[in-house]
């Protein structure tokens, strides 16, 4: 079909008291849309459009097109003449007439009419930085007016947009290198920078490719040749997008260049640079009366002392710059004569230069020893084959057997080649085929393992060997959860820990195979496979993977990142004066009821070691009441430098029973003061100062009493100068160091399942009637002898897993098991407070439950004024020197040093920058605020599923409530129904899993998604919402409207209030104190208004 018809339009204006009719030959694009071909002459003031076949004059008869996306070939091949039928408005028309103005006729109407191109594509939601460009995209495109019309904005508007920001961000991480080969961008998208950024995502370089080059190009030479850039108001923006398009034609060109360039030199039979050319040799004649300069004074003596035509390579005395190497060859001058060689290897290789002492007698000097000299110096100097040169090679050779690695070992042998490898793939096999060649006593291993297969075997290995085969036989026999062919946990960690484990079975001075060689004598994971070859199979052992039947964030997560980059800086400014350790708790381990072994619930990445014949299998969802709780101290080694890693140090882990051993704020500081002590070897800590960081969890959250107070106590515990607690970002665990353990903790739990031994009948029995955690731990406090039974129960499986986890390495060093913190040990650390007690209160831990309790006891409410900092993300404590704590524990560092330690400094933003903090030493000393953190300037949107339930966020559908692990608060479960007993259950487990955080859906997927639901739009800043106080639950205890605390007070303002208005939402005297008021609503003077009239 061609790209042009000539096309008979009728047009008809049909509106209401003037029929008019012309008919016009117009040449038509075929490759537009109806709408194309209107959009620019169609009248704003017409009311309707149609196309049809003939000449009917009812749009609803005949052959009709009313969608204006059919393209225009459909109708040159369907209709021979082309009706435009339109009506203008009513009003317009009769307006006209009677100002007795001429009305146009159809041809003016459609043909004259200018349109208004004031429409844009709707924005995206920027959920990535790609949709933040395509809104910046638009953004130019409003600024530069290249608007569109109604008919245009959702076809050719979308697709000119879309393909503009696809280029751009194609091309975004490599302006800078496009830029060094005279590509500039125009400058109207110049500032839009910063969105592709490989770096901060942490992905590898890109590469620009030809092939995906030249579909951006395609794309944008489409959309140019659009009627619409034809428009004069878009001159400025058309010139824009021809520069850029012309600019990438223009690196194109150089890359395909590029690319004919090297497969003709990869391509060549022959080396690109010969040593028979490329290299010049001169003499240069010594002057003993000219002084010598510094620069060549080493070259000088070492020619000295060598023999005439004794070739000295220049390489470690020339220059390193490359224009101060060729003036410092051009300009050589010695007292001696010398001959200068080079060899020009060409790209960025550069000369190899060498000079050797010539006979200061012209007579004794040969042209035939020189000529020696270069033959020599040829054979030393590197040799680069062309890819087609070494493909001869392999192709010749490759029938023989061997592997091509060991061809191209075998050409570099033989040619002296050291062209670089191809790809980093075929770089790490070249390099494991040259070690194995360096480090094998028998080459012929290299070739093939397979026919060592049934080998005689090595006297020398035979103990280990035996020792393998009785440890497998104790494993198949008397393994206590082994039921026909499945087992419920490995029986060796890693090859490594198997052959710890044999080797403490065997006398000292017994011989080890290698990790490899014990690998190859199991039997094959897939004897289907052809590696399977390379394995003996003489132990029925096998490598297998446990069968088993999203990332969210956060708007303060930069920010608390760059806290814990400040709390770095200031862990190594007083490294020599402090400690630091990172606390997190691990996922909970369920253990399964006796005889009912449940997965650990760690996704495998790698197989463990189980016999051959048997599976490892596991219930996967099965009920399950009891857990262990493994919390990990992790002792950081500060480096030197804030930039080093902060990865190294002492892994120390907890394991405690889910049910009567619960995390909690106290339990581990009791825990932590514990370990300190021990690798102090002291009661106090043998620094004054010690550094925090956690994951924020409910026993972490620096916000929360309980884990202010027990900071205090660890303060106390220990006599510290100074305590710094931070805590991560709420969804950003990960960047606590203690998270990076949890992957070693994984490997001892991946492929496991556990269960509890089985008790008397009698508390089987209340274990399977009590269904929840609340519900044993009441069993436990009304009959001790249950509680002492179930943790028997679980103890022995706590026992076998600390006995295991124990077994693992970080980076060299041993993983430090310790037992979860006894009654008594927690109430020794709970009694630290009476130490406050300086005027006999009666201060007790029992009676700190609420921060609201602080006022009651001065002391307490002195040293917290005195000695603590509260920030989100942070809770400091540090001596004043001045109060009678401070005198009875006196300040341990130097008055010096203590005189310049400050506060930790809060992330301090940037004028005019967005995201951009201040350095640790612009801060550090000054007094800042958290005013910068983002969540106290933006408010939630909602979310899709708040926009889908928007009906259901009514008091009528509220049917409970779960409390956020973050900030404590509680927040709403609407449901259309009352809920059932499953559903109840259900919202009881995951409350206890401590999952749910201020913004999170409730269900992310699963039968209870849009059953069960919450408010989204919501963070922990958040006040409560209305729909609390409905009194619906039965069980709303009041609590704080601004923060959820459950302690209320009441005073005569509150009461006032209480007399002018309906609702008086509650408070707590902390915000109260804070300045804020309770929040009202419905005033009584204003209804009582209404009333009256």
């Amino acid at each position: 079909m061609a790209d042009c018809n000539d096309v008979y339009i009728v047009l008809v204006d049909e509106t209401e008291g003037n029929l008019s009719r012309r008919k016009e030959l117009m040449k038509i694009n075929v490759s537009q849309t109806i709408g194309d071909v209107l959009a620019c002459n169609v009248d704003e003031k017409c009311r309707s459009v149609w196309v049809s076949k003939d000449d009917t004059k009812n749009e609803d008869e005949g052959t009709v097109v009313n969608d204006f996306t059919t393209p225009m070939h459909v109708v040159v091949n369907v209709f021979k003449c082309m009706y435009v039928h339109f009506r203008r408005q009513k009003s317009a028309a009769k307006q006209g007439m009677e100002q007795g103005e001429k009305l146009p006729d159809a041809f003016d109407i459609l043909m004259n009419a200018r349109k208004k191109y004031d429409k844009f594509p709707d924005e995206r939601k920027p959920v990535n930085a790609k949709d933040r460009l395509y809104n910046d995209v638009r953004k130019v495109m409003i600024d530069q007016k290249a608007g569109f019309t109604p008919m245009q904005v959702n076809s050719v508007g979308r697709n000119i947009l879309t393909t503009l920001s696809n280029t751009l961000w194609y091309i975004n991480p490599h302006l800078d290198k496009l830029g060094t080969r005279g590509i500039i961008c125009p400058e109207i998208f110049s500032h839009l920078q910063g969105y592709h950024d490989w770096k901060t995502q942490k992905k590898k370089e890109p590469v620009i490719s030809a092939e995906v080059l030249k579909f951006h190009i395609d794309g944008m030479t489409d959309i140019l040749m659009y009627p619409w850039f034809l428009s004069s108001q878009m001159s400025e923006f058309r010139k824009a997008c021809t520069n850029l398009t012309e600019a990438l034609i223009k690196y194109y060109k150089f890359l395909t260049d590029q690319q004919q360039r090297t497969s003709l030199r990869h391509a060549s039979k022959e080396p690109l640079r010969s040593l028979s050319d490329n290299w010049v040799n001169r003499t240069v004649e010594g002057k003993a009366s000219v002084e010598t300069g510094k620069e060549y004074l080493i070259l000088e003596k070492q020619l000295q002392e060598m023999q005439c035509y004794s070739p000295l390579c220049l390489m470690d005395l020339e220059p390193s710059e490359r224009i101060d190497r060729r003036k410092w060859i051009d300009n050589i001058q010695l007292s001696l004569s010398i001959s200068l060689y080079s060899y020009q290897h060409g790209n960025y290789l550069g000369n190899l230069n060498f000079a050797w002492k010539l006979p200061s007698d012209d007579s004794k000097r040969s042209g035939m020893k020189e000529l020696q000299v270069i033959e020599q110096i040829k054979k030393d100097i590197p040799v680069f084959s062309t890819r087609q040169m070494k493909s001869e090679f392999i192709n010749r050779y490759s029938k023989t057997g061997l592997k091509p690695g060991v061809l191209r070992d075998m050409y570099r042998f033989l040619s002296k080649d050291q062209s670089a490898p191809e790809s980093l793939e075929q770089r790490q096999v070249d390099q494991r085929v040259f070690k194995c060649l360096l480090e094998a006593d028998d080459p012929d291993l290299l070739y093939d393992l397979r026919k060592n297969n049934g080998s005689p075997k090595c006297e020398e290995l035979e103990p280990f060997w035996q020792e393998v085969d009785r440890f497998l036989e104790e494993q198949a026999t008397v393994h206590e959860r082994r039921q026909g062919d499945h087992l419920y946990m490995p029986f060796a960690i890693s090859l490594s820990d198997l052959r710890n484990q044999i080797a403490a079975r065997l006398p000292g001075d017994a011989r080890l195979p290698t990790l490899s060689t014990i690998r190859y004598n199991f039997w094959p994971p897939n004897p289907s496979q052809k590696s399977a070859l390379n394995y003996t199979g003489r132990f029925k052992v096998k490598f297998a993977v446990q069968q088993r039947l999203l990332h969210a964030s956060h708007e303060d997560k930069r920010y608390a990142a760059y806290q814990f980059s400040l709390l770095k800086e200031m862990a190594v400014k007083w490294r020599d004066h402090s400690r630091m350790i990172c606390l997190d708790d691990k996922a909970i381990v369920p253990v399964g009821e006796p005889n009912n072994p449940i997965s650990t619930g760690v996704r495998p990445h790698n197989r463990s070691l189980a016999l051959h014949g048997a599976s490892l299998s596991a219930l996967d969802h099965d009920f399950h009441v009891c857990g262990i709780v493994p919390s990990v101290l992790f002792h950081v080694k500060i480096p030197p430098d804030s930039r080093d890693s902060f990865y190294d140090g002492e892994v120390h882990v907890t394991l405690k029973d889910k049910i009567f051993q619960p995390s909690s704020a106290i339990r581990h500081a009791t825990e932590s003061i514990s370990i300190l002590r021990g690798i102090s070897s002291d009661i106090n800590l043998d620094v004054p100062l010690l550094f925090v960081y956690t994951d924020g969890g409910p026993d972490h959250r620096t916000t929360f009493w309980s884990v202010q107070l027990s900071s205090i106590l660890t303060f106390i515990a220990l006599d510290l100068d100074m305590l710094v607690t931070a805590r991560t970002a709420p969804m950003a665990s990960y960047q606590n160091p203690a998270e990076r353990c949890m992957s070693l903790l994984n490997l001892g739990l991946q492929n496991t399942s556990l269960h509890r031994q089985e008790m008397l009948e009698d508390f089987e029995n209340k274990m399977k009637r009590n269904c929840s955690l609340q519900m044993v731990r009441k069993v436990g406090e009304k009959q001790p002898e249950f509680k002492t039974a179930l943790l028997a129960s679980s103890g022995s499986v706590i026992s076998s897993l600390k006995e295991r986890l124990g077994r693992l390495k970080w980076k060299e060093g041993d993983v430090i098991m310790h037992d979860a913190a006894q009654e008594p040990d927690i109430e020794e650390i709970q009694n630290l407070v009476r130490i406050l007690d300086c005027v006999e209160e009666g201060i007790s831990f029992e009676k700190l439950k609420t921060k609201a309790s602080v006022s009651s006891f001065k002391c307490l409410e002195n040293f917290m004024t005195k000695h603590t900092r509260q920030r989100q993300y942070t809770f400091q404590i540090k001596k004043c020197g001045n109060c009678p704590y401070c005198v009875f524990n006196p300040i341990r560092m130097s008055e010096e040093d203590f005189a310049n330690l400050h506060w930790l400094p809060d992330p301090v933003e940037v004028e005019g920058t967005l995201e951009e903090y201040k350095s640790f030493d612009q801060v550090y000393g000054e007094e800042t605020d958290d005013s910068s953190r983002p969540s106290l300037k933006t408010k939630p949107q909602p979310t899709e599923a708040d926009m889908r339930h928007k009906g259901g966020f009514v008091a009528a559908k509220a049917r409970s409530f779960i409390l956020c692990k973050e900030c404590g608060k509680r927040r709403v479960v609407y449901g259309s129904k009352n809920l059932t007993m499953p559903q109840t259950r259900a919202l009881e487990r995951l409350e206890e899993e401590l999952v749910y955080v201020c913004g999170a859906p409730l269900f992310s997927d699963g039968p209870l998604q849009d059953v069960l639901y919450v408010k989204e739009a919501l963070n922990c800043s958040s006040d409560m919402e209305a729909t609390y106080y409905s009194d619906i639950f039965g069980k709303n205890h009041p609590v704080c409207f601004y923060c959820g605390d459950t302690e209320i007070t009441q005073n005569d303002i509150i009461r006032d209030l209480e007399k002018e208005y309906g609702i008086v939402r509650p408070i707590c005297k902390t915000c109260f104190d804070q300045g804020k008021r309770p929040a009202v609503r419905n005033s009584q003077k204003a209804n009582l208004g209404k009333r009256k009239r």
